[in-house]
């Protein structure tokens, strides 16, 4: 790598142990797509358990994976990551639901010794 650098650089040295970590500026984090990836990881790590729970292998492909995220603006960032989404996944397609009272099913069951 010390190759490409000039003979003067801070970053030309005997070895990458004896550089320094560059700093880095509170300004330039950017919370809104660390919140995308943080919830694509969300939902490849559910993805993946979900596969272990029916014991089917990553090798067959799934149809059509459902994603729901209330959040606009997270709902297009996993919008604008469905391709490495589907990858990870091995799936065909994706569906993105921002509603979901469609997905949720409310029961109520007594509880007996309550009720006596």
């Amino acid at each position: 790598m010390r190759n490409g650098l000039p003979e003067g650089s801070k970053l030309n040295q005997e070895s990458i142990h004896f550089t320094d970590l560059p700093e880095f500026s509170e300004e330039l984090i950017d919370t809104v797509t660390e919140a995308k990836v943080l919830r694509m990881q969300s939902a490849i790590e559910t993805g993946r358990k979900l596969r272990d729970k029916v014991k089917l292998p990553m090798k067959y492909p799934l149809q059509k994976v459902k994603l729901v995220e209330s959040d606009p603006v997270i709902a297009q960032g996993l919008s604008e990551l469905s391709d490495y989404i589907k990858s990870e996944l091995n799936c065909l397609e994706i569906e993105i639901f921002q509603d979901e009272d469609e997905f949720i099913q409310y029961t109520v069951d007594p509880d007996n010794k309550a009720l006596g």
